[in-house]
């Protein structure tokens, strides 16, 4: 074979392993080409996936606030018709008032008043001062009963009755047995019987 010959074909055998080389390359590129194109950034989704909350807004988003069970079905006071109830108001009782206390009245003086014609009488109670108290003097002789009263007034130490009278021509004469009582809300009380003689 002659030289010239051997050199053409070492000339085609390079230019084909160069095409070769070429189109190798050209692939490789078309390759990387089309994967860079289909590869998609992390966090885009996919194409015909839903978008989710997160994608939309591009972060993550809170859960909304539903309310609690009191938010769902209202105030718990509320009632049905959406008033709210309130509780009845308290009402305290009346505080209850002690019991009147025993007090002792005594005559201060009795008798047949000449001057008046009458019976006349005073007292006085130990063991309270006060005024307002009500004196009641009260006569008796057989069936009949006569009464007079007065307003107690506060002294130094006792409460004072007032000067309490009967007048004589309601009174037969003879003797009549007395008596005074003393009556408020704090106290109440008796002097023991006595003798008043009408002439």
């Amino acid at each position: 074979m002659s030289s010239s010959v051997k050199i053409v074909r070492w000339a085609a055998l390079v230019a084909l392993a160069a095409a070769v080389v070429v189109g190798v390359a050209f692939a490789a590129r078309s390759v990387g080409g089309s994967d860079a194109s289909d590869a998609q950034p992390a966090g885009t989704p996919a194409a015909g996936a839903p978008a989710t909350p997160e994608d939309a807004s591009g972060g993550e988003q809170e859960p909304a606030d539903t309310g609690g069970p009191a938010d769902a079905g209202g105030s718990a006071d509320a009632d049905a018709d959406g008033e709210t109830s309130q509780a009845p108001a308290s009402t305290s009782a009346p505080r209850p008032v002690g019991d009147p206390v025993e007090v002792l009245v005594r005559q201060t003086y009795s008798g047949w008043d000449a001057d008046s014609s009458a019976i006349v009488v005073g007292a006085v109670v130990a063991g309270v001062i006060e005024s307002g108290g009500t004196c009641t003097l009260t006569v008796a002789q057989g069936l009949a009963e006569h009464t007079a009263s007065s307003k107690g007034s506060a002294d130094a130490s006792t409460t004072t009755c007032g000067r309490m009278s009967i007048p004589g021509g309601e009174l037969d004469a003879g003797e009549w047995t007395a008596m005074v009582s003393y009556e408020s809300p704090a106290a109440n009380g008796e002097s023991q019987w006595f003798s008043v003689v009408v002439p």
